[in-house]
C-alpha cells in the first residue's frame, strides 16, 4: 500500500477574490444610473407639477379679485383692459355679465333660467328687467399673457362662474339706479 504524502510546497493555495470583475462595476453602475434617473424624472415632474398649480391658484385668485371688484364697482371692471398681476404672473382676462331670466313656459321648471348676456353696465330700459330677474351671472375667464410652465399664452386657466342676487347688495343697487337714472336726468 502506497500512501501519499501532503506536502505544503506543493499544494495549489486557494483562490481568494480580493476586487469586483469589469462585469460587477458594469452592472452596479447601470443600475444606479436607472434609480438616479428615475428619482430625477420624479423630482423635476413634482416641480412642474407644483408650477402649475402656483400658476393655477393665481389664476383663481386673479378671476376672485375681478369677480370682487364687479361687485365693488361694477364700471370699473368694464373699463379695465391691462392685465390683472397676481404673485408676479400677468393675466388677461375676459369678463361677462348676464341677467338669468325665468323661462317663459308655464310647463318649465323654475330652476331653469336663461342668461341675457350683458357688455355693459344696464341703462333705465334694462334696468327694469334686472331688477325683475334680481339675478345676474358673472363670468371670469382667466388665462397667461405668455407662455410658462407648460400653459401657453391664451389658454385658459381658470373659468369662475358666480350667480348673484343684485336686491341683497342696497348700496350697490342704488348705485346702479343713480348711474341708469343720470342719462336721463342730464338730458333734461
Amino acid at each position: 500500500m502506497r500512501t501519499t504524502s501532503h506536502n505544503p510546497a506543493h499544494a495549489t493555495p486557494p483562490r481568494t477574490r480580493r476586487g469586483l470583475t469589469i462585469l460587477e462595476v458594469v452592472a452596479s453602475l447601470v443600475i444606479l444610473s436607472g434609480i438616479t434617473s428615475g428619482v430625477m424624472g420624479g423630482v423635476s415632474f413634482m416641480q412642474r407639477s407644483l408650477e402649475r398649480d402656483r400658476i393655477r391658484l393665481a389664476a383663481n385668485e386673479a378671476a376672485h379679485r375681478l369677480i370682487l371688484q364687479y361687485l365693488d364697482d361694477a364700471a370699473s371692471v368694464y373699463e379695465k383692459t391691462d392685465p390683472v398681476e397676481v404673485q408676479g404672473l400677468r393675466f388677461e382676462f375676459d369678463f361677462g355679465v348676464a341677467e338669468l331670466n325665468a323661462p317663459e313656459d308655464e310647463g318649465a321648471s323654475v330652476d331653469v333660467r336663461t342668461a341675457n348676456t350683458r357688455d355693459a353696465l344696464p341703462q333705465m330700459s334694462g334696468l327694469t328687467s334686472l331688477l325683475e330677474t334680481q339675478l345676474e351671472q358673472v363670468t371670469v375667464r382667466v388665462w397667461l399673457d405668455s407662455p410658462r410652465a407648460g400653459y401657453q399664452a391664451g389658454e385658459s386657466i381658470a373659468e369662475l362662474v358666480r350667480v348673484y342676487d343684485i336686491t341683497r347688495d342696497m348700496d350697490r343697487l342704488m348705485e346702479m339706479l343713480m348711474d341708469a337714472v343720470a342719462p336721463v336726468r342730464d338730458n333734461q
